[in-house]
């Protein structure tokens, strides 16, 4: 009995053996110096919205620590902490995007924010986050979750244990101002 083999598929002209394909030439995306960084974070106005976990900025392939003082992720907070030039955060030194000098290119290194929980309450409520690099200048560049518009019911993100600790940033097409500070409905801890 002799074996079947299937023929192998071939575009006409393409007479030369298999040989992989050369790589597509990318456009290398055009290098940006971080000089400040400002992440503005929202915690909801909820039940058991705040925490005292430590939140992280992950930004040009590391991570950056947010932190000013306890209430930073309090419930109904507005925080903003600034990285790099006017910093405001704990450990601004360590926390400096300018040393060692982490070049941002669009889209090479997901922004994300991340809750590692610690403590009694862990969970803690997003209500909006924006992240804004070299905000005030020609070369700004922002990220938002478009999930999370701001203060409405049912768009809000409850990070934790048992509900993941990852948020992931897409850049903002806009430059619009923060979302109206609204009383929306409440919702239970997860």
């Amino acid at each position: 009995m002799t074996a079947y083999v299937k023929p192998r598929f071939r575009l006409p002209g393409q007479d030369q053996p298999d040989r992989p394909l050369p790589p597509v030439p990318r456009p290398d995306p055009v290098a940006v110096a971080i000089q400040q960084v400002r992440a503005t974070i929202w915690t909801a106005d909820a039940d058991y919205a705040d925490t005292r976990s430590r939140l992280y900025l992950g930004l040009a392939g590391r991570e950056f620590a947010l932190s000013i003082d306890e209430n930073d992720l309090a419930r109904a907070a507005r925080t903003t902490f600034v990285l790099g030039e006017e910093a405001n955060i704990d450990n601004a030194a360590g926390n400096d995007p300018r040393t060692p000098p982490f070049p941002w290119r669009d889209g090479e290194h997901p922004v994300y924010l991340r809750l590692e929980t610690d403590g009694d309450e862990p969970a803690w409520l997003l209500e909006w986050a924006r992240i804004d690099i070299n905000p005030d200048t020609d070369q700004a560049i922002a990220y938002e979750q478009p999930a999370l518009p701001g203060p409405r019911p049912g768009h809000r993100l409850w990070l934790s244990d048992t509900t993941g600790k990852i948020v992931y940033l897409t850049r903002a097409t806009t430059r619009p101002a923060p979302p109206a500070d609204t009383d929306p409905e409440p919702e239970s801890q997860p």
